[in-house]
């Protein structure tokens, strides 16, 4: 999936669910979900999370960076994973890791 599609339908997931006031978090993963249910400890059933597959790990990259920057979601403090196409979001909770 391009980028552009991507941001668009994250951000339309994000505006369903609460919008953007800093509390949702935005990443990247060869596996979104282990990032979210086993990483960040993202409810599956009751948790607000979406996640969609990029046609390449710089298109990946782009979506994060493009809502940590203009949306002030929090991401990854740094990147350990530089072939991830696999962008997700949660909101976050008292339960979640991030």
């Amino acid at each position: 999936m391009n980028r552009n599609t991507i941001i668009r339908e994250i951000l339309r997931f994000i505006q369903e669910h609460g919008g953007l006031d800093g509390s949702w978090y935005v990443g990247t993963s060869q596996d979104a979900r282990v990032s979210l249910f086993s990483d960040h400890h993202v409810s599956e059933s009751e948790g607000a999370w979406v996640f969609k597959v990029a046609d390449s790990f710089l298109a990946a990259r782009q979506v994060e960076d493009y809502f940590v920057n203009n949306f002030r979601t929090d991401g990854p403090p740094r990147r350990t994973d530089l072939f991830a196409t696999h962008v997700y979001a949660y909101k976050k909770t008292n339960g979640t890791k991030p």
